[in-house]
């Protein structure tokens, strides 16, 4: 989402095309892995410890987690700007705002620490980060390590002064550094809460501590700061899982899901109240001298064209009130008026090659939504351009909210959103008999691309699998409809009494798709989260080879079956089709370049497909 900022031209833009190519091979670009990226670093087991690769963390760093976004949004107030920056994700961050500030100089209290994230600089070719050990003696004497700095960001500080000999509360970390910057400076600080009501919420073994909002929002105050806060129900980690969304600490209710229980629903709307909310897991303060109104988004939405398009009044206070994650390459934002919730917009910001395809994919398929059987489901285009050469798109926020729990009213609810998006399918579908040139569009394609991280056995077995597709469903009449790429609960929207009003996020949209293999994608996701599973591979084998699901998804896939009007004989090789096409869009690279990955595949998954698709045979 966002290189939103006007870029002054200075030293900085000469490493913007180093540190932009690491961002967007970073943000999913195909490219060939680089060598480290084949080592044992990365354990193909599960996709936890695949986080522990530092290039997948890099990538979350720089994709996944809106708040390092948050930076582009607020550019250097003056050419010969400096950032300084206290973080223990070894210099991920300060790559990024190298390309937004002059310098950025980066502190630790830990030589060691300095040194590994030196090296990880230099390997990026970022020329303009600079490194100095935190003394806290002199810091707190009043002889901080620069002056005049343009802007602070310290991440997760109390984690980083676990690592002195002493013990110092973050909020007098905070204090000093304050008085190190500008004027006119801006702070950006999270961390976990050391408050957080969660008993459960636990980081040890993740090298986090905490540090408490209150005391953080004192501390920036009595600096002169005004400060916007934004809270969150997970922790913060340094790994960044689960990837953060942020809430503005007034806007929280409409952001929660729904709750089945009146119980539930009564401790959601207390834990919701504003005096509540301190106590969340994990927390974010935006600050500044002066007004807290963040200078280049007040720009922005300014605009007039814009602010006819979302109804807003032209001398109309707004702000930004959720951060929204899980959008690699894109920030996803939800503002509007203050106090207001009737108007608020979508806002997407690419911020990479990757996320300019995913927010373009998205608003093109919005745009055919429009004339579609799915116009009332889907969010409405109401803007796009260009603005100070970055693009933006803006789009309607739906009514609804997500399912937030399980059980039988869950599944007459997923049950009912699932017949109810079928059924427009079904509206707009186009019966074709699957020829060749068809196949190859909606299916052979991605084999070729998956193909290619499957030498040996591996190949040999998906060689087998194309053929045996090829010969299950070239040929047959097939229901052509439009595929969402990405139906899951958390893209389904639900009102108060359990009925479908929206669905969001189509940037994996595609106009022909195969029947039926959004409903597979649905029932992954509800595996994974019922069964607990982590690993994609056994999950996709359970799910779309083997079947091995509840009863409630084998009755509602024969309902929908009758709905688009697919043989009994077809669900096997398109559910095939579906984990395979799965396999190759949803896991990065990283993964699949792993030396374990092509032995895994082929004994997890393609060998119980061919014998699946070549004898009919049920995998035990």
């Amino acid at each position: 989402m966002g290189d939103s900022g006007a870029q002054s031209q200075t030293g900085a833009d000469r490493a913007v095309g180093r540190a932009a190519a690491a961002v967007d091979a970073a943000a999913g670009a195909v490219a060939p892995p680089p060598r480290e990226m084949r080592s044992a670093e990365i354990e193909v087991e599960t996709g936890d410890k695949l986080e522990q690769s530092s290039s997948v963390r890099l990538k979350r760093t720089l994709s996944v987690d809106q708040m390092f976004w948050f930076p582009r949004f607020q550019p250097p107030l003056r050419d010969n700007s400096l950032a300084l920056v206290l973080d223990d994700n070894y210099a991920n961050l300060c790559c990024s705002l190298a390309e937004h500030y002059t310098r950025v100089l980066c502190l630790h209290p830990d030589a060691e620490y300095l040194a590994q994230a030196r090296r990880q600089v230099a390997e990026r070719g970022v020329d303009n980060v600079d490194f100095a050990r935190l003394d806290i003696d002199a810091l707190l004497a009043g002889e901080p390590p620069a002056r005049g700095a343009d802007a602070l960001f310290a991440l997760r500080p109390a984690s980083i002064l676990a690592a002195l000999d002493r013990p110092l509360r973050a909020d007098r970390l905070l204090a000093a550094l304050l008085a190190a910057l500008a004027d006119d400076a801006t702070v950006l600080v999270a961390d976990n809460n050391a408050r957080s009501f969660r008993r459960a919420f636990d980081l040890r073994g993740r090298g986090a501590q905490r540090a408490a909002l209150g005391e953080a929002a004192r501390a920036l105050q009595r600096a002169g700061f005004s400060a916007e806060e934004f809270v969150m129900r997970a922790g913060y980690t340094r790994d960044f899982i689960p990837a953060p969304a942020w809430v503005r600490r007034d806007c929280v209710l409409d952001a929660e899901p729904l709750k089945a229980s009146l119980p539930a629903r009564l401790q959601q709307h207390l834990l919701g109240t504003r005096p509540m909310t301190r106590y969340w897991p994990s927390w974010a303060i935006f600050a500044a001298r002066g007004s807290v109104a963040l200078r280049q988004f007040d720009d922005f939405v300014r605009d007039e064209k814009l602010r006819v398009f979302c109804r807003w009044e032209k001398f109309e206070p707004l702000q930004i009130k959720r951060l929204i994650a899980g959008n690699p390459g894109v920030t996803v934002m939800l503002a509007g008026a203050v106090g207001d919730a009737s108007r608020d917009v979508v806002i997407r910001l690419p911020r990479s090659r990757a996320g300019h395809d995913s927010a373009s994919a998205n608003a093109r398929a919005l745009r055919e939504l429009g004339v579609s059987a799915m116009r009332d489901y889907a969010p409405a285009l109401l803007a796009s351009g260009i603005w100070r050469g970055h693009e933006y798109f803006v789009e309607e926020k739906m009514p609804g909210r997500e399912i937030g729990f399980r059980g039988p009213r869950a599944d007459v609810m997923t049950g009912r959103g699932c017949r109810e998006f079928v059924a427009l399918q079904a509206r707009d579908a186009r019966r074709e008999v699957l020829d060749a040139d068809g196949y190859g569009q909606l299916i052979g394609r991605h084999i070729d691309a998956l193909g290619k991280f499957c030498p040996g056995r591996a190949g040999a077995l998906l060689v087998r699998a194309d053929r045996a597709l090829r010969a299950r469903l070239i040929g047959r009449e097939l229901p052509l409809v439009r595929k969402h790429g990405d139906f899951k609960l958390g893209n389904l929207l639900f009102d108060g009494d359990g009925h479908l009003r929206a669905l969001i996020d189509w940037d994996g949209s595609e106009p022909l798709g195969l029947p039926l293999a959004d409903f597979f994608t649905l029932v992954t996701y509800n595996h994974k989260d019922e069964r607990g599973a982590s690993n994609f591979l056994a999950l996709n084998r359970e799910v779309s080879v083997a079947w091995a699901v509840r009863d409630f998804y084998r009755r509602l896939l024969g309902e929908l079956s009758e709905i688009l009007g697919v043989d009994a004989d077809l669900l096997p090789p398109l559910r095939c089709a579906a984990c395979l096409i799965s396999l190759q869009l949803r896991l990065d690279w990283t993964i699949k370049s792993h030396e374990s990955w092509a032995d895994e595949l082929a004994d997890g998954v393609l060998r119980d497909m061919v014998r699946l698709l070549e004898a009919g045979v049920e995998p035990n």
